[in-house]
């Protein structure tokens, strides 16, 4: 049980490492997107590439868990990853238009399936009695990466308008992301049992498991029936 508990907390932290370079790299381009954007169409449509881009993500967000369920939560969130890579640096040399906005929209959509499963490893490494304490540190994790960047994003734009430059340096970030996600993350299984259900837990060694489930609002009334018995 000791060992569990040490695992737990060893995974957490690298959970909190990885949401802070991942944030790190998001912050990065979130900051200078608009005025990139800006460069290839006219700010008034800048709104509704964001708005596609969202409808976009929310409808890749129902498929991630059978993505995960299929190939495994390392080697999906390693795959994103990549492909966030291969967008980002088309995005740094690109100069077509229409190429520009369709690989953002696609970066975009990447971008926050990944956030989705940092925050699904943040919660099957936090104990129920600490959930809102642990996830309030990571927030605070999250908002330092931002200020960071942002902080950086201006040091480095200076005066200039340089957007591939920051985004070529928001690469860097996203290293250490891949090397915790390879190295740490493959002793944290995600099973997704139904969308959008999640059943989150860390394997031990014996198959027994920790972490958190969710389940339909059903499944716990049918439980409250039979421990009274079986009454309404």
């Amino acid at each position: 049980m000791l060992a569990k508990h040490n695992l737990k907390i060893k995974l957490r932290h690298a959970v909190y490492l990885s949401g802070f370079f991942l944030s790190i790299h998001l912050a990065f381009t979130s900051y200078i997107s608009s005025s990139f954007l800006s460069d290839f169409i006219d700010p008034t449509y800048i709104g509704a590439i964001y708005s596609i881009a969202s409808i976009l993500a929310i409808a890749f967000m129902f498929t991630l868990p059978t993505l995960i369920k299929k190939f495994g939560n390392v080697q999906t969130i390693i795959t994103l990853n990549f492909i966030l890579i291969i967008f980002l640096t088309t995005l740094a040399f690109e100069t077509i238009a229409w190429l520009v906005i369709g690989f953002f929209m696609l970066y975009y959509v990447v971008g926050l399936s990944l956030q989705y499963a940092v925050d699904l490893y943040l919660e099957a490494v936090s104990d129920d009695k600490q959930t809102g304490q642990i996830r309030n540190f990571f927030l605070t994790i999250i908002n330092l990466a931002i200020m960071i960047a942002l902080v950086s994003t201006g040091f480095i734009l200076g005066d200039g308008e340089n957007y591939s430059l920051i985004f070529l340096i928001s690469l860097i970030a996203l290293t250490p992301f891949w090397y915790i996600s390879a190295t740490h993350f493959k002793e944290l299984t995600i099973d997704y049992k139904a969308s959008p259900l999640v059943d989150a837990r860390l394997s031990g060694g014996d198959g027994a498991g920790l972490g958190v489930r969710h389940r339909p609002a059903g499944h716990r009334a049918d439980a409250a029936r039979r421990r009274d018995g079986g009454h309404a």
